[in-house]
């Protein structure tokens, strides 16, 4: 997985996050589904963590079990078993959810 050097002074997060932990899963093409858990979420992203460090493509889809709610995503940052995602889809559905 990709690991960009990030200074936490240079946060270019633009949306409130809130603290969550919601059980969910990462779906890639041809792949089984992959367990993790969101940690954080906003109207634009999510920190997810994996219960182990896992190659993944730069787009996949994320769907949060019992939530209802699921994106397209693009894979922002990555560090052992936690990434980041940018949502590409349903940021209607993410403002509603989880916007701040």
């Amino acid at each position: 997985m990709s690991n960009p050097a990030r200074s936490n002074s240079t946060d270019r997060r633009i949306d409130f996050r809130t603290s969550v932990s919601l059980p969910a899963h990462i779906k890639v093409a041809g792949r089984a589904r992959i367990p993790c858990r969101v940690l954080n979420v906003s109207a634009s992203g999510a920190l997810i963590e994996m219960s182990e460090d896992i190659q993944l493509p730069e787009h996949f889809r994320l769907d949060i079990d019992g939530d209802l709610f699921e994106a397209m995503c693009e894979l922002r940052h990555s560090e052992m078993r936690r990434i980041g995602v940018e949502f590409t889809s349903n940021r209607q559905g993410a403002l509603a959810r989880y916007g701040g």
